[in-house]
């Protein structure tokens, strides 16, 4: 049987087609596991979520208007929610857009869904033209439409508005044929050498070769010439899955935290190399959509190009906080609903928001005090930390609470549960350590009428 490194996609059509869903726990919690947990249990690439999840990082921006179509239980819906995009799932299937609330629900982040509709990728006829600024096909969809892989496009690209971005991936036939080459060899043997090579040469994979519904595996030369005959243009291509973790499955499953993340970002950087886009379990495609009177290439002004210029720069996440103390010089820590640590007032700066701004705005949300944001404190960088990306944090001189301050605290309940002052000499037991270092170096750099630069905590 010839090996499809799509472990969702074959349990999720096998379960459209041949087996028929009662809507039993058992059935459904099998195919949520398989979409939402594979990256995790060896099934794929634990490595192919960061590198998708990157092309995600640099094409979509907060409030981003989103279709997420053939989206499934929700695994890259989780990443667009957090990435702070307004979301529209799409699925052919009713079943996965109900897995797919579950998991956002699960995660905390349905609000971030606006809407969830039963679509099918080459007919999305529920949506006007140019309705989003991103569309998102990943999980290779297109690779199960076939013949009709030119009206999904031209449905993708319809819906997504111009100077907008189309990011798809397919399957790869170069990596499914090398990571699968056990199981292609004993076909070969099996089935004959006129069988195999048809599979090589037009890249359809029948059923009866690999155990689920009919799909095609894509060179990247024929994907690239695909898109190349539509208004759009091609601004980022890449492998996925390059270290086949279906290979070496406990290799993967042994990396250290730090390993992993070291891993993620060689194949990010090797995965775009020309020779390499094809070598992969999937092949990831990011498309700009064009006006509708441009052809590839053409149209595209100076300042058009410089706006995408810096929209594709490396995003780094900014928080901005305010440093409390009370009449001891204790610092004031919240706990926040939704970690397992303490931390200071504050939250992540929103586009187009200062981080002074950004601060009082978290402080009267959280706590309803209404404080200007004092004197800058430090800026602390920190490293990124799958899966969060580097960052940069402020945190500004909040002043002294007195026991009338410290009275009208009202906590958002939805956000923090606890509230108390806390010596700097104990911060330690409340916050991560990079945490508690900056802390106590911002103390000192109010006390002594400074303002410090950090890297993860330490002053340089």
């Amino acid at each position: 049987m010839y090996i499809v490194i799509d472990a969702v996609h074959s349990l999720v059509y096998r379960c459209r087609g041949a087996v028929r869903l009662t809507g039993h726990g058992g059935v459904l919690r099998r195919i949520r596991r398989a979409g939402v947990d594979r990256f995790e249990d060896g099934r794929t690439s634990p490595i192919s979520l960061g590198v998708h999840t990157h092309y995600l990082r640099r094409f979509v921006r907060s409030g981003d208007r989103v279709l997420d179509v053939g989206a499934g239980p929700g695994r890259f819906t989780l990443e667009l929610a957090r990435l702070g995009a307004s979301i529209t799932v799409a699925d052919l299937s009713a079943r996965q857009l109900d897995l797919n609330r579950r998991t956002l629900v699960h995660a905390g982040l349905e609000a971030s869904v606006l809407d969830r509709v039963q679509a099918d990728i080459v007919d999305l006829g529920e949506f006007h033209d140019g309705t989003f600024d991103a569309t998102v096909c990943y999980g290779s969809p297109l690779s199960y439409v076939l013949e009709r892989a030119d009206q999904a496009l031209d449905e993708l690209l319809r819906v997504t508005r111009p100077g907008g971005h189309l990011l798809l991936s397919v399957m790869s036939l170069a990596g499914a044929t090398v990571g699968g080459l056990e199981a292609v060899i004993r076909d070969l043997r099996i089935h004959g050498p006129d069988r195999v090579n048809a599979v090589i040469d037009a890249g359809d994979l029948p059923p009866e070769l690999s155990g689920h519904a009919p799909m095609h595996m894509y060179r990247w030369s024929e994907l690239r010439d695909l898109l190349e005959r539509r208004p759009c243009r091609i601004v980022a291509a890449s492998a996925s899955g390059l270290t086949f973790g279906r290979i070496h499955r406990d290799l993967h499953l042994s990396l250290t935290e730090e390993e992993r993340e070291q891993l993620t970002a060689w194949e990010i950087d090797l995965a775009a190399e020309p020779g390499a886009i094809s070598m992969g379990e999937h092949i990831i495609a990011v498309m700009q959509k064009l006006p509708p009177d441009a052809l590839p290439g053409d149209h595209v002004t100076e300042s058009e190009r410089k706006h995408e210029w810096y929209r594709a720069l490396p995003a780094k996440r900014i928080g901005a906080g305010l440093l409390f103390v009370d009449d001891h010089d204790r610092v004031l820590l919240v706990r926040p609903t939704y970690k397992d640590y303490w931390e200071i007032p504050g939250g992540l700066v929103e586009e187009g928001e200062s981080p002074h701004m950004a601060a009082m705005r978290e402080v009267t949300e959280e706590l309803g005090l209404h404080r200007c944001a004092g004197r800058l404190l430090c800026v602390d960088w920190v490293p990124a930390h799958y899966p969060k990306t580097d960052g940069h944090m402020f945190v500004f001189d909040g002043g002294l609470l007195g026991t009338a301050d410290v009275a009208s605290i009202v906590l958002s309940a939805d956000e923090l549960s606890d509230h108390r002052f806390v010596e700097s000499s104990a911060l330690s037991q409340f916050v991560p350590e990079h945490m508690a270092r900056r802390l106590i170096a911002a103390a000192t750099a109010r006390d002594t009428v400074t303002t410090l630069y950090l890297v993860d905590g330490r002053a340089q």
